[in-house]
């Protein structure tokens, strides 16, 4: 029986090994190739804490303050509330892992106040517009940024050459929108019919949707547990 074949990570390199590891023990292979590449901003803060804050990544985690641990959280996610957490902050509203889904109990809460939003330099939603219009007000400061990779590794081009890759893990659109150009300037996008693409959410399938994958999947729900518990399902075969 032929060895089951890899799958490959796009996730930023401290997320693709933890998660390797975790695949590990499933008995299922991968290639880590990050498609982005973490690095701190220098950050500028107000000197009064807000009334709230928003963390969408919990890269933006790190620039919290010691001196604002009072200060409420409205984390976009599971992983990244236990990033917030570990920084001693105790009052964390914790959503689903998607950031529409949070902006309306955001906006209800906040309503006629006013919040700290720590993002990456490249954001999906605008969330300054979008809660404006509920009569929230948003003070946007980037804490970090996330540089797209340049070309394929050596490895997963030649994976993709020899039909060897069983799969790709989506978590964002835009890990998605850089794959699909690297392989375009690899001439690799035919390869891609061979591979089934593993989506955090339906927005991100949509975006991955524009490469002609093998298969479409879309983990139940967005985060990273269900993207294992998917990968355990479909991704070992």
């Amino acid at each position: 029986m032929s060895a089951p074949r890899p799958i490959w990570l796009t996730r930023p390199l401290a997320d693709n090994v933890a998660m390797a590891a975790e695949l590990e023990r499933l008995g299922i292979a991968t290639i880590s190739a990050p498609l982005l590449h973490i690095e701190s901003t220098p950050v500028s803060l107000p000197t009064t804490p807000p009334s709230a804050l928003l963390i969408t990544s919990r890269y933006a985690a790190t620039a919290l303050p010691d001196a604002w641990k009072n200060v409420a959280v409205y984390a976009v996610g599971a992983a990244t509330a236990e990033a917030v957490s570990a920084r001693g902050y105790a009052h964390v509203t914790v959503g689903d892992g998607e950031l529409m889904d949070l902006l309306p109990r955001i906006a209800e809460e906040m309503h006629r106040t006013s919040l700290l939003y720590l993002s990456g330099e490249d954001i999906a939603l605008d969330v300054v517009g979008l809660l404006a219009a509920k009569q929230v007000q948003v003070d946007r400061v980037i804490a970090y940024r996330a540089t797209a990779a340049t070309e394929l590794v050596p490895e997963l081009r030649d994976a993709l050459h020899a039909g060897a890759l069983g799969g790709v893990v989506f978590f964002s659109k835009r890990t998605a929108a850089i794959a699909r150009l690297l392989l375009a300037s690899a001439d690799l996008t035919a390869a891609a019919a061979r591979v089934d693409a593993y989506c955090l959410s339906l927005a991100v399938a949509s975006d991955a949707a524009q490469i002609p994958w093998r298969k479409l999947h879309v983990a139940h729900r967005p985060t990273r547990e269900a993207m294992v518990e998917m990968l355990r399902l479909h991704g070992a075969n």
